[in-house]
C-alpha cells in the first residue's frame, strides 16, 4: 500500500490542504478561507479559531473528494506564517485576536530598540532582523498599551510555534546572561533558577553554539 501524506499551509488568506502521495504529487487540494482584521493604527489580527475550524472544514472537503486516500494518511505536516503574536492563559486559551506578520503597531517600539541596541544586536544573536513584524516587538506593545492582558498570559507562543511560560522565558533569558557574562557553571546556573540542566543545555547547543566557546575561553 502507498503512503500518503496530508499537508496543511495556514496562510494569510487562508488555509491549503493537499493530499500527497510517496512522490510528492498532489492528489488533491483544497483552500479555505478566514478574514483579517485591519485597523487604521496599523494593526492586522485574525482568529485563531479560524485557523482550526479551517482546518476542520478543510480535512471533511478531502474526505469528501478522496476518502480512499484520507483513510491512508501516515504523517501530517503544518506549516503557518511566521512572526505572530497570540497570547495565551495557563490553559492554552487564547486572550486575544493574534497579531500577524503584517501588523506594524510595533514600529515606535522596534525603532527604539534600534536606537538602544544597533540595528545588528538582535540579528547577530538570532538571526532575524529586528523590525516591527518581529514577535519581540509585539510582545511590548502588548505590554505598554494592553497591560492588564499581558498581565493576565500564561503562556506565550514562541516563533517556533511551542507553547512556553512567560516565566519560563524570564528564567531562560536570565540563565543565558549569567552563562554569557560570568564564570558560573551552566549546571549551577540551571539548579540555581530551578532549570532543567539537559533542556537549558540543549536550547544553548541549538541556539546560541557560539555561547559555549566564548564561556569556555572565559574560564
Amino acid at each position: 500500500m502507498h503512503s500518503t501524506l496530508l499537508a496543511f499551509d495556514i496562510g494569510t488568506s487562508g488555509l491549503k490542504a493537499s493530499l500527497v502521495d510517496e512522490n510528492l504529487n498532489i492528489i488533491r487540494n483544497v483552500t479555505t478561507t478566514y478574514p483579517t482584521h485591519h485597523y487604521p493604527d496599523g494593526g492586522c489580527e485574525q482568529e485563531a479559531a479560524d485557523w482550526w475550524m479551517s482546518a476542520v472544514r478543510a480535512m471533511m472537503m478531502l474526505r469528501e473528494l478522496a476518502p480512499e486516500y484520507v483513510k491512508r494518511v501516515d504523517a501530517i505536516g503544518v506549516s503557518g506564517h511566521m512572526l505572530g503574536c497570540l497570547p495565551m492563559d495557563s490553559e492554552g486559551q487564547t486572550l486575544r485576536p493574534a497579531m500577524i506578520h503584517a501588523d506594524t503597531r510595533a514600529l515606535a517600539i522596534s525603532n527604539a530598540l534600534r536606537a538602544r541596541y544597533g540595528r545588528d544586536y538582535f540579528y547577530e544573536i538570532c538571526g532575524n532582523v529586528l523590525s516591527p513584524a518581529s514577535t519581540l516587538c509585539k510582545t511590548l506593545w502588548l505590554k505598554e498599551h494592553e497591560p492588564e492582558l499581558y498581565a493576565r498570559q500564561g503562556m506565550m507562543r514562541a516563533p517556533n510555534g511551542r507553547s512556553v511560560s512567560r516565566r519560563s522565558m524570564e528564567k531562560y533569558a536570565e540563565a543565558l546572561r549569567l552563562y554569557e557574562t560570568t564564570d558560573e557553571e551552566l549546571k549551577s546556573i540551571a539548579r540555581r533558577l530551578g532549570l532543567n540542566y539537559n533542556s537549558l543545555s540543549g536550547f544553548i547547543r541549538r541556539n546560541f553554539p557560539e555561547l559555549i566557546e566564548r564561556h569556555k575561553e572565559s574560564c
